[in-house]
């Protein structure tokens, strides 16, 4: 069965960003394939918050680390905010060894990590991979 789509509207100012990273950095990815994969990968983000995130609470941060209580495991993850040469941010967990695990995406979630991130880039360049 043929996938089905629904229109959905974003204002120019996101569209003209959009376009602009995807041109400098992926510029055969069409942008609807491109914010297709950033929902859905917030929304498993969201999910998986929903059923641990009670047992996770923010713990500390250092210039290039945010620290999270992991309560169910009773240990604490440290999440270093790794830059690279572009300037765009990459988050590893130290504890699972993953840069795709539960608390990457709980720190993702805190403001203290955008606080940190503006620390390091500076208020006016916010970019993610």
């Amino acid at each position: 069965m043929p996938k089905e789509y629904a229109d959905l509207q974003i204002s120019r100012e996101i569209y003209e960003k959009i376009r602009e990273k995807l041109e400098k950095s992926r510029p055969r990815v069409p942008i609807s394939s491109y914010v297709e994969h950033i929902l859905m990968e917030r929304l498993e983000m969201d999910e998986a918050l929903q059923k641990h995130g009670p047992f996770l609470s923010y713990s500390g941060n250092n210039e290039n680390t945010i620290f999270v209580n992991d309560w169910k495991a009773g240990r604490i993850a440290a999440v270093r905010v790794q830059l690279d040469e572009k300037g765009e941010y990459h988050l590893f967990c130290e504890l699972d060894q993953s840069d795709k695990c539960l608390h990457v995406g709980f720190v993702t979630a805190l403001p203290e990590f955008y606080a940190v991130l503006k620390e390091r880039l500076g208020p006016a360049k916010f970019s993610r991979k």
